[in-house]
């Protein structure tokens, strides 16, 4: 692994159908976000304690360091990802948990912090929970999907809230329950 990487990670909870229906930092702001309507449909863990009113760009220490690549760098911050019981405590009306469908292909959304043009690197990747069982954050080694982390308006240096988007599709073998997500981005991979 690269230990003098920097990760860089955001949890977050979702329901699965049953229907087939250096310093640096970033985090995940959006995790179904309608770019038609501007529309945020899923937030990450915690989002409505931490970022609640605010711009999606602002700095609130939602970033995590793990200091290590993944597989071993998979892990939560407790200080600041804590599970809650029951998880739909970690959620509320305004900024809901995301609801997936299996096939569906999902928008997330992140702001820049100066970035936008990080050149080739291993973009974002996003890791899901081994299994049905949003109460335990461990996630399956290989990532099920990846994002280029320089897909923002404006794709410029120096734009602290440029926002950034990319999609991926939800894979047809996930099994229906709720489930833990990870957005990685390791700056210089």
């Amino acid at each position: 692994g690269n230990s003098g990487g920097l990760f860089l990670m955001a949890r977050l909870v979702l329901f699965l159908g049953l229907a087939t229906r250096v310093e640096s930092h970033s985090w995940l702001a959006c995790v179904d976000y309608d770019e038609v309507s501007g529309t945020c449909h899923g937030y990450a863990r915690n989002w409505f304690q931490v970022m609640a009113g605010r711009a999606f760009f602002t700095d609130r220490g939602r970033d995590n360091r793990p200091g290590v690549d993944f597989p071993e760098g998979l892990v939560c911050d407790q200080r600041k990802e804590a599970r809650t019981n029951p998880i739909s405590a970690a959620y509320d009306e305004i900024y809901p948990m995301a609801v997936l469908q299996v096939g569906q292909t999902v928008r997330w959304r992140w702001p820049a912090k100066n970035h936008a043009t990080v050149g080739v690197q291993r973009g974002v990747q996003v890791f899901i929970s081994s299994e049905a069982d949003a109460t335990v954050d461990a996630f399956n080694p290989t990532p099920i999907a990846e994002m280029d982390f320089s897909n923002c308006v404006p794709r410029r240096a120096s734009v602290d809230d440029a926002d950034c988007q990319d999609t991926w599709v939800v894979p047809a073998d996930t099994p229906p329950g709720l489930h833990t997500l990870m957005w990685w981005w390791e700056f210089n991979a």
